[in-house]
């Protein structure tokens, strides 16, 4: 027997536009003690017949009768509101912007139970460009930003199904496209060497030996610290670890949370030596500039000020890094039509590491990856040095059995 009621009525109020009503009790609310009602208006009995069936079906298959036929608008708040303080603000980020692109396409106050599979498919497929609020067509977007988008509405309405809104979710069946990703540029020995005398001052010297020769990302070489804790010259390591905030020193998390110890090449204990012995007091920071510093420290204050903490991202430490390198680059004369930046060091020391044979683990550790998988990609990067030892190892093998034969 059902738990809910539903009534069909007519107004017979000649001012009334709309006769046909149809009213159902909601859920039991226990903090007021009663059930709440709700209603709908329809100019048509069959119209208001219809929608009772409609919510008959609804409600059998255990969906909530209380905000029944939610809006978009209203799912893509509630969405953000229950995981703002659960995600980092660029993952936050990332599906504030995938719901920006959802109400350009959409209708806001559309109710998400009438929107159909073959809509979501529409929507991702008109991801040409990135629509901007004036419904014009923008930066073209990547393979991987429309994935990303794809990724993030299967979420959003994921999180509908679990609470009860929808009954499937819209989006599961589209499959993700084949990204055409642009080869980055592996940076051999020769090329850095040339990278390393044309950078003439020490700390971006020691910056960037730093991500070649250790393998560091980005962020994680622009937050070490002279802390005693990051850089340990008495054994040679670089210690890559979470920094909780402070007043003087935003946070900083490691990708995955994947905390690691890496030996550092004499070059790189040398070069830090002597940045070292330049440091200036008072900036923390090893490859921060000390007007750097005052300026990051500047802006973490007034994050903290506001009660935003978690608006900071580690990577807001970094100003002008990518456009010095590539100028660098061009002054060292290396030329390529390959993606150029400031993380292909840290690409260009693991497929270095590969073509030295080192074991997929071990790298694996030193990178600092989660998956063994995204370490086993460097090992296709293959030098022709290796393929050349490779194809001479063969013919030694071919020649053997030849002399036997």
């Amino acid at each position: 027997m059902s738990i809910y009621k539903i009534y069909l009525e007519k107004d017979s109020r000649p001012i009334r536009k709309k006769p046909y009503i149809v009213r159902w009790v909601g859920e039991f609310d226990p903090t007021k003690g009663k059930a709440k009602r709700y209603s709908r208006s329809f100019d048509k009995r069959k119209d208001a017949e219809n929608f009772i069936d409609q919510l008959k079906d609804d409600f059998d298959a255990g969906m909530p009768r209380d905000q029944h036929d939610i809006s978009l608008n209203d799912l893509c708040n509630k969405f953000i509101e229950t995981r703002k303080h659960k995600l980092a603000k660029s993952t936050l980020d990332g599906y504030k912007n995938t719901i920006k692109q959802l109400l350009l396409h959409f209708c806001p106050t559309v109710a998400i139970s009438k929107i159909k599979q073959e809509d979501a498919e529409k929507f991702i497929g008109s991801l040409d460009f990135a629509k901007t609020e004036l419904q014009g067509k923008g930066k073209q977007i990547s393979d991987y930003t429309r994935n990303r988008h794809l990724r993030n509405c299967k979420q959003i309405f994921k999180t509908a199904f679990d609470w009860g809104y929808i009954r499937k979710n819209i989006f599961t069946p589209i499959t993700a496209t084949k990204t055409r990703k642009r080869v980055w540029h592996y940076i051999n020995p020769e090329e850095f060497n040339l990278l390393f005398e044309k950078t003439l001052d020490i700390r971006n010297k020691a910056f960037y030996a730093m991500l070649y020769y250790c393998g560091l990302r980005l962020s994680e070489g622009l937050n070490l610290l002279w802390d005693g804790t990051n850089i340990d010259l008495e054994h040679n390591r670089v210690v890559i670890v979470n920094r909780p905030a402070t007043h003087d020193l935003p946070s900083f998390f490691v990708k995955d949370y994947e905390e690691r110890s890496v030996p550092m090449p004499k070059i790189v204990v040398d070069l830090l030596t002597q940045l070292h012995e330049a440091a200036k007091e008072g900036n923390p920071f090893v490859f921060l500039t000390k007007e750097r510093y005052e300026k990051v420290l500047s802006d973490w204050r007034e994050v903290c000020s506001k009660g935003e903490q978690r608006d900071w991202i580690s990577r807001d430490i970094q100003y002008n890094t990518l456009r010095d390198f590539k100028r660098r680059c061009k002054d060292a004369g290396i030329k390529t039509n390959e993606k150029l930046t400031v993380h292909g060091l840290r690409k260009s020391y693991a497929t270095n590491l590969a073509n030295a044979a080192t074991p997929a683990h071990t790298l694996m550790k030193l990178m600092g990856h989660s998956s063994i998988v995204t370490t086993q990609k460097y090992y296709l990067h293959s030098s022709d040095a290796n393929e050349q030892k490779a194809v001479q190892e063969l013919e030694k093998i071919s020649a053997g059995q030849s002399s036997q034969s």
